[in-house]
């Protein structure tokens, strides 16, 4: 499932499988933050916004679920140029290839992620 709102902001790409959580955060980060939030619950669905879309900024759950992992998504959106945050529960260490990008801690408050994505 995605969900996305139209319009000239910043386009923010949120991937989190938790989608209660999800739908919460990605109305913060509409409303506090003014982006144009499109909202993946899966990999295969955010590599598939990624090749269709062009992201100013992502959000990203470091842990999808089965061996799940968006490290490598947040490689590609880098490097074409997109502010990369990931957001975790698990300790920044026990995930390779994460330490380079800022890391906002599960549960988070919008206050938290003013520092990466304020405006």
């Amino acid at each position: 499932m995605t969900t996305s709102s139209t319009s000239s902001k910043s386009k923010l790409l949120y991937v989190e499988d938790e989608v209660i959580i999800s739908l919460e955060t990605a109305e913060t980060l509409r409303e506090t933050f003014g982006f144009d939030v499109t909202l993946a619950h899966t990999l295969d669905a955010a590599k598939r916004l990624v090749a269709q879309q062009h992201f100013t900024h992502a959000l990203l759950d470091v842990n999808l679920g089965r061996g799940e992992t968006t490290t490598e998504l947040a490689q590609q959106l880098s490097a074409e140029g997109a502010q990369v945050v990931f957001c975790t529960g698990y300790a920044s260490g026990e995930f390779d290839g994460i330490t380079h990008y800022p890391i906002v801690e599960k549960p988070f408050r919008a206050e938290e992620l003013a520092p990466h994505f304020g405006r």
